[in-house]
C-alpha cells in the first residue's frame, strides 16, 4: 500500500469513528445539572401556614427539624385584607420550645418586603411548638405552630418523611401575588343567601373568586400559599356579590378570593 492510500484509509476511519462519536452523543444527550435528581438521601423541605385575623404566615424549612443541625427558616409574612400586602418594617422573633427547651432568634432586617430569613438549631428531639412574634408600628401579632416535630437525625427524619404533598401543583410564588397582582385569599363559609333570614346556609364564594374556563366555573383551591389546584365547581344560585357553590369545594377549603384572573393556569 503506497503512502497515500495509507493516508486516504487513515483519514476515513477517523471520520467513521467521529460521525459514531456524534450520532451516539445525539441519541444519549447529557441532562443539564439544573435537572439532575435530588438527593434522595436528604429530607425534603417542609413548610407551614399559620392565619391570624391580620396575618398570613408562610414558613419553609431547610431540612426539618433535627436536633444539632441548623434548620434555614424562610418566613413570608402577609397582611391581611381587601389585598394581601408583605410586612416590611417590623422585628420578627421565632421561639422553638421542646419539652421545655428552646431555642429562639430575632430579626428585624428583612431580605426584601414580607421575606425573613432565620435559623434555628434545635436542641431536643420531640414534638413541641414553633412561635412567630411580629412587632412594628401597626402593633403586635402572634402566630403559633403546633405540634412540631424535632428528629434525632437525618435517618429519623427520612424514615417519617410522608409523600410529595405539592406534586402536580399550580405554583404562585409569595413574591408574585404580592408585587404582580391585587391578591387575596378565604376559606370557604356558609351564607345566608336568600332575603329571608330563616333561610338555610349554603357553601357561597364571591364572584370574583370563579373562572369561566372552556364554558365551565373554575376556583383556585389553595393547598398552601404558593401551591395552588384550578378546581371546577358546579354553581346554584346568586345573590350580591355570592354565588352558591354546590359541588367541588368543601367548607373550610382556602380559595383566591381576588386575583385568580392574573394566576397561572398549569
Amino acid at each position: 500500500m503506497t503512502v497515500s492510500s495509507r493516508i486516504i484509509v487513515s483519514t476515513v476511519i477517523v471520520l467513521v469513528v467521529l460521525t459514531v462519536q456524534s450520532a451516539a452523543a445525539q441519541q444519549a444527550p447529557v441532562p443539564p445539572r439544573g435537572n439532575q435528581p435530588t438527593n434522595a438521601n436528604e429530607p425534603r423541605a417542609t413548610n407551614g401556614t399559620v392565619y391570624t385575623n391580620k396575618t398570613e404566615l408562610f414558613a419553609t424549612f431547610r431540612p426539618p427539624f433535627i436536633v444539632g443541625q441548623a434548620t434555614r427558616i424562610g418566613a413570608h409574612l402577609s397582611k391581611l385584607g381587601d389585598r394581601f400586602l408583605p410586612y416590611a418594617d417590623v422585628t420578627v422573633t421565632a421561639t422553638l420550645t421542646v419539652a421545655g427547651v428552646s431555642v429562639k432568634q430575632s430579626l428585624s432586617k428583612r431580605d426584601r418586603p414580607g421575606v425573613f430569613r432565620l435559623e434555628l438549631t434545635p436542641e431536643k428531639a420531640g414534638t413541641g411548638s414553633l412561635v412567630f412574634d411580629i412587632a412594628g408600628p401597626d402593633g403586635t401579632d402572634r402566630l403559633v405552630f403546633e405540634n412540631v416535630l424535632v428528629y434525632t437525625d437525618r435517618a429519623d427524619a427520612l424514615a417519617r418523611q410522608g409523600p410529595n404533598l405539592e406534586a402536580g401543583a399550580i405554583r404562585y410564588s409569595k413574591e408574585q401575588s404580592w408585587d404582580e397582582n391585587e391578591y387575596a385569599s378565604a376559606p370557604v363559609e356558609r351564607r345566608v343567601l336568600d332575603s329571608n333570614p330563616a333561610a338555610s346556609r349554603v357553601l357561597a364564594v364571591p364572584r370574583t373568586a370563579i373562572l369561566q374556563i372552556e364554558g365551565a366555573p373554575h376556583v383556585y383551591v389553595q393547598r398552601h400559599p404558593e401551591a395552588f389546584d384550578l378546581k371546577e365547581v358546579k354553581t346554584g344560585k346568586s345573590s350580591g356579590m355570592y354565588v352558591e357553590i354546590t359541588s367541588g369545594l368543601r367548607e373550610g377549603e382556602r380559595i383566591v378570593i381576588k386575583g385568580a384572573d392574573r394566576m397561572p393556569r398549569k
